[in-house]
């Protein structure tokens, strides 16, 4: 199905019409960036904002789970196991008609603190992608709002249950109003008289509690639909939001009458979309995969990397063929090996590179499977695509010599494939016609500026999908912009001229050739078939620092109308190049010496909290920079990112 293309009269393009009623749709962090923002131009603007979230708390997918959502779901022990697969030609399937399914929990809720007692017997739990042992790829300072710092206490490089106690404080110290429906799907109490035990409701005492009037954080909400609907006498009419409680819209007993119904209808002047990218799964249409696992009769199975956990039963003693070569792939691989210790992994990738031991056995993409002897047959070795940068001489270095072990032409006896492959973006909420769902494919949204406003109506903008990034930085960045457009200091046409800008300057082409600080930093893609929309959010650095920039340029050009702001959300990134901000741009540009010094200090046992303690403190970085001996881009700079058989970076 062709991407819907924008409508060019549904809204007068040059005009922003009053904006009172906002609606964010999720909190986890790029939710509640905007909130923090938008915030900030009360009470003059915005007087009712409403946060929507289907979890019980803030934090999206860093509230982690036990449970998971598997591929392949098996119901009875006779019955033909289910295969959540999306193998058909629409590959975003699933991201357009599903969304993230909850699963529901027997027994007492397993979410909450220890005074909540009194719990009902079921919960709605919404799988988390992440594992136990999960730490972020950034390091703190790289990571955290300008206003609200890590702890030094916190480790250098935090692991997700200090990332989701340092969301949940950020949220709290706004001191909006929070609203839990009591009883099954929410986590919370099921006070069916309305009454704590206190004597006071527990709406009244939370609204007692907030300091903002109109602000509301709705939570165990559901989006069912979100259309744009003509208003009389209002130009570009409004948004019109359905929303639903967990044990309502979503799963249960479908015989229970108290599971049906429609949602609650509200109506917004604009919308943020900041439900996250993590949650349907890229599954590489492979021919025979679905046969392959049906006719193992419950010995062959695949999972993607969200249904990963740190359990040896489930892995020990199995052949396991991992696929991809991502951050997470790598680090899951990590992970598998003490778990699965007697067998070598293989680990499948378009690129094979020299095997780091010999537990891991790269080999070539897969070409199709045969279900009836099991056997994985392989696509002819390819050259590799990866390379690097000289860090003394800047010279594009060539590629390695390919492995031994893409010689392999077929895998026998498999147990177990583990796709590490990404994931699909998801508007389930959207029509699929609709000019700002996600791509065919899943792999983008089209027609935003700056990668968040919506080209065709600018009250509708979607935070969180630049990758690669400081990613928290950056939607705080963008919805300060979304602030001074909504409250009419900034126009459309200055957003409009930057993003040009950062097209000419950053090349949205399949070959890029960028420029910073006097050093060239090359791309090249090979290969037929790629979709181009696959690379739109890639801000790999330096394009996320010149992105930053033109952001804090828009605040710094509206904050000159609308005196008491001076674009905070960004300007740690985008001071003068002597101060902390170029501190931290040469930090992510050495991030891979940041990440080797950190785990060889790890392995003397060792606990690393703050840059200074591993010799890359302010002092330390600047004055290698400024002496010329070596740069602040130091450390290598891997150029090629690897992409999937549709086009979709993983």
């Amino acid at each position: 199905m062709p991407t819907a293309q924008p409508p060019t009269t549904t809204f007068p393009h040059r005009s922003i019409p009053k904006i009172t009623r906002i609606a964010i749709l999720g909190g986890g962090p790029s939710g509640i960036a905007a909130l923090a923002r938008l915030l900030k131009f009360r009470p003059t603007h915005f007087p009712t904002i409403d946060l929507f979230e289907q979890r019980n708390d803030v934090g999206g997918i860093w509230n982690y789970t036990d449970e998971t959502s598997p591929l392949v779901q098996y119901h009875g022990e006779d019955a033909e196991p289910r295969l959540l697969l999306p193998l058909d030609d629409s590959r975003g399937r699933l991201a357009r008609e599903e969304g993230d399914i909850p699963v529901l929990v027997r027994g007492q809720g397993k979410h909450g603190e220890k005074e909540r007692q009194e719990w009902e017997e079921e919960e709605w739990v919404f799988p988390s992608p992440i594992y136990p042992s999960l730490t972020a790829n950034l390091p703190k300072q790289l990571m955290e709002w300008g206003d609200w710092p890590f702890g030094r206490e916190v480790d250098m490089f935090p692991g997700h249950r200090e990332i989701l106690q340092y969301v949940k404080g950020y949220f709290r110290r706004l001191g909006v109003r929070e609203v839990r429906r009591g009883g099954r799907g929410t986590g919370m109490p099921a006070y069916r008289d309305g009454d704590d035990g206190t004597g006071d409701k527990r709406e009244e005492r939370e609204e007692a509690e907030h300091k903002h009037d109109g602000v509301t954080a709705w939570f165990g909400k559901v989006v069912r639909e979100v259309e744009k609907v003509p208003v009389e006498g209002r130009e570009g009419g409004e948004w019109r939001v359905v929303v639903g409680n967990v044990d309502v819209n979503v799963g249960g007993d479908k015989s229970d009458d108290s599971n049906k119904g429609e949602g609650e209808e509200r109506y917004y002047d604009a919308i943020v979309i900041a439900s996250g990218r993590y949650t349907v799964p890229y599954i590489p249409d492979l021919p025979g995969l679905k046969e392959w696992v049906l006719a193992g009769k419950g010995k062959r199975s695949v999972e993607h990397s969200r249904e990963f956990r740190e359990v040896e039963e489930k892995y020990k003693g199995k052949r396991i063929l991992l696929v991809g070569s991502s951050i997470s792939a790598n680090d899951i691989l990590r992970l598998l090996l003490p778990l699965a210790p007697s067998l070598p992994i293989y680990q499948s990738m378009r690129s094979p590179t020299l095997p780091k031991s010999n537990e891991i056995l790269p080999v070539p993409t897969i070409s199709h499977l045969d279900p009836i002897t099991g056997d994985i047959h392989l696509h002819a070795a390819t050259s590799t695509r990866y390379c690097t940068i000289d860090p003394l001489t800047s010279e594009i270095l060539p590629p390695a010599p390919a492995p031994a072990s893409t010689a392999i032409t077929t895998l026998s006896s498999i147990d177990l494939i583990l796709f590490c492959t990404g994931y699909l973006l998801t508007a389930p909420f959207l029509p699929t016609t609709h000019y700002s769902a996600p791509s065919p494919r899943g792999t983008h949204i089209p027609h935003l500026l700056l990668h968040c406003l919506s080209s065709a109506d600018p009250t509708l903008a979607r935070l969180g999908l630049p990758y690669r990034v400081s990613p928290w930085s950056i939607a705080a960045g963008q919805a300060g912009v979304l602030g001074r457009l909504w409250s009419r200091n900034l126009a459309l046409e200055e957003i409009e001229a930057v993003d040009q800008e950062m097209g000419r300057e950053m090349g949205r082409e399949m070959e890029v050739d960028v420029k910073w600080e006097g050093r060239e930093w090359g791309r090249k893609v090979e290969g037929p078939g790629r979709e181009r929309g696959a690379w739109t959010h890639l801000l790999t650095p330096p394009r996320d620092f010149l992105f930053l920039e033109r952001l804090a340029g828009l605040s710094k050009l509206a904050d000159g109308r609308d005196e008491g702001r001076d674009g905070a959300e960004v300007r740690r990134w985008v001071g003068d190049y002597d101060d902390w901000s170029m501190y931290l741009r040469r930090v992510r540009m050495l991030l891979g010496e940041v990440s080797e010094r950190y785990n060889k200090a790890v392995a003397e046992g060792r606990t690393i909290r703050e840059l200074e303690e591993i010799g890359l403190g302010w002092e330390e970085v600047m004055r290698e920079s400024k002496s010329g001996g070596g740069g602040g881009e130091e450390a290598e700079v891997e150029v090629q990112v690897e992409v999937k058989g549709d086009g979709a970076v993983i």
